[in-house]
């Protein structure tokens, strides 16, 4: 009788500890915030750049599908702050590759060009510094599952469910610094004047908490849906605000 009752005493334990095992094993299942590209407008987007209440250039932004699973965005800046970049990702917004540098005109003092496979990034960043002059690093380093390219952190928050009073959290990867986490939360939608006309559009403030700094960026985007967005201000207090719209004439491009 005595071995019947240790045995299933036995028993017991060993299944309390499997449901256990099987509770912690479900709360560590990674999944990405729910970002989903086919929530943008493409086409191409102009903006105008404020600084200091002066004209710093323009931007230039075009987002395009490239199939049911891909997208590109790139940006031709001019003025101020010149640079071209290029970057493709899921429509989930796992990273596929990034370039920047492509511009005649651009700042030479920064480029890069990296590719990203799963959770792995490889390729080459050049940063220029005044005292060591040029200097090309090789990249290869291993990234959390939920990163995304920082080129298009705003697009990633575009492309999310945008619920207001909702906190989404990911990161973040620059080959210069590594990788960083966002914290950002959807507000109510405000009315919001632009050159291109006033529009409806969601407060989005995101943080990027660097390694030796923090950096918060402050998005509005159209209330309207496929989303784009209408205004951006950048944490060295740069403004870019919306002056024209030209959609894609096909949502998918050749």
């Amino acid at each position: 009788m005595n071995s019947r009752l240790v045995l299933l005493a036995c028993l017991l334990g060993s299944l309390a500890c499997a449901s256990a095992e099987t509770r912690h094993g479900a709360s560590m299942v990674q999944t990405r915030p729910p970002f989903d590209a086919s929530r943008l407008r493409t086409g191409h987007f102009l903006y105008r750049t404020v600084h200091r209440g002066k004209d710093a250039g323009t931007s230039n932004i075009s987002v395009v599908r490239l199939d049911e699973r891909t997208y590109r965005f790139r940006n031709e800046v001019t003025g101020a702050f010149r640079q071209t970049w290029e970057s493709t990702a899921t429509s989930s917004f796992e990273p596929l590759s990034v370039t920047l540098g492509l511009g005649e005109r651009d700042d030479t003092s920064i480029s890069m060009n990296l590719t990203y496979d799963g959770q792995a990034v490889t390729g080459t960043a050049t940063k220029i510094d005044p005292v060591e002059g040029r200097r090309t690093n090789a990249v290869a380093a291993h990234i959390p599952f939920d990163t995304v390219d920082q080129r298009i952190d705003w697009a990633a928050m575009m492309a999310s469910p945008l619920t207001p009073g909702e906190q989404i959290s990911f990161s973040v990867y620059d080959p210069w610094i590594g990788v960083s986490p966002v914290s950002a939360r959807i507000f109510d939608a405000e009315q919001v004047r632009v050159p291109a006309g006033e529009f409806d559009a969601y407060r989005v403030i995101y943080r990027i908490e660097k390694s030796r700094h923090v950096e918060q960026y402050e998005i509005w985007v159209s209330t309207e849906s496929p989303h784009f967005l209408v205004r951006e201000a950048f944490p060295n207090g740069a403004v870019t605000e919306l002056i024209q719209v030209t959609p894609s004439v096909r949502n998918t491009a050749k």
